[in-house]
């Protein structure tokens, strides 16, 4: 599942406000600054390195909300056969700056921005029931607590986000999720009167056999 489908209300439109800011001051800033041919490089004024400075600081950020959309940051570029060299993914929002050394049109950001926006207004309305659901908040639980054992060998040192992705991370975190479920819905039931307040697992299996 593509991490946008899984955002509420609130985060659809606080990432589409990231990003139509992030756009709006891309264009702002190329408008403003100047180029030297000679050595291809950007020649700023006090206005564009405010701008400059304010983008550089949004460069991961806005690089999260694309990936997340399932849409990719990078374009391929191939260099001139007169130049020669190899072919290079290039990352257009932590090359912004150094784009004209490319060949690439700032439009090119422009067009990876407007996509995103494209599957965040997509999404919007089953944002909106899903805030609504609680089926999706239950998700939510359960994953907070299935990632906490992760956080803890995070925080001594361990990398928490490649062991969560692991096989292994994967399977503990869903039998997290199982054993959480089941004694959410054990004590459901048992407030209910449904089933007993306590669960002897001898006496079960001893019945078992019986």
């Amino acid at each position: 599942m593509r991490k946008y489908s899984n955002l509420t209300l609130w985060q659809n439109i606080g990432r589409r406000k990231q990003l139509e800011k992030y756009q709006s001051q891309v264009e702002r800033y190329f408008e403003l600054i100047d180029y030297n041919y000679l050595d291809r490089t950007i020649i700023d004024n006090e206005e564009s390195r405010k701008i400059r400075k304010d983008l550089s600081k949004q460069s991961e950020v806005v690089q999260v909300c694309i990936i997340e959309t399932g849409l990719s940051p990078y374009v391929v570029y191939t260099p001139p056969p007169a130049i020669g060299g190899y072919v290079q993914r290039i990352n257009l929002i932590e090359n912004l700056f150094k784009l004209q050394n490319y060949d690439i049109e700032t439009q090119a950001v422009i067009d990876i921005i407007d996509q995103a926006l494209g599957v965040y207004e997509g999404d919007f309305v089953k944002s909106i029931i899903r805030v609504f659901n609680p089926i999706f908040w239950l998700g939510k639980v359960l994953e907070f607590i299935s990632s906490l054992p992760f956080q803890l060998l995070g925080q001594i040192g361990f990398n928490q986000q490649k062991l969560e992705v692991s096989f292994i991370g994967k399977l503990i975190k869903f039998i997290i999720k199982i054993a959480t479920l089941f004694a959410l819905v054990w004590e459901l039931l048992a407030r209910l009167k449904i089933f007993p307040d306590t669960f002897n697992l001898v006496e079960w299996i001893e019945k078992l056999k019986i």
